[in-house]
């Protein structure tokens, strides 16, 4: 027997009742790619100021430290629309005409 979700109103979830576990397993995997994302900035961060020459912790060059690791996770989320939508654009014009 299935049954249907039913919102406060009375009237039927058009969502259906496995939409809420659906939205929270897909917000708890986007947290965790993030926080893999950022462990592995944190890992790679002596390579990076290695190969630019910068030593973060001499007094002058912390803020350099602070600007790499804040200015990481924004990227993300900002860079993402806009790969879809050059994914998109791509796959559009890639299509093949009409004959």
């Amino acid at each position: 027997m299935q049954s249907t979700a039913v919102r406060p109103g009375g009237a039927e979830d058009p969502q259906g009742p496995g939409y809420k576990w659906i939205a929270l397993s897909n917000t708890t995997l986007g947290v965790l790619i993030a926080t893999i994302n950022l462990s592995i900035i944190l890992i790679a961060l002596p390579d990076i100021f290695r190969g630019s020459g910068v030593d973060p912790l001499q007094p002058g060059n912390t803020s350099l430290l602070l600007w790499l690791i804040m200015s990481a996770m924004p990227t993300v989320p900002v860079k993402t629309p806009v790969m879809v939508r050059l994914g998109a654009n791509q796959a559009v014009n890639s299509r093949p005409g009409p004959p």
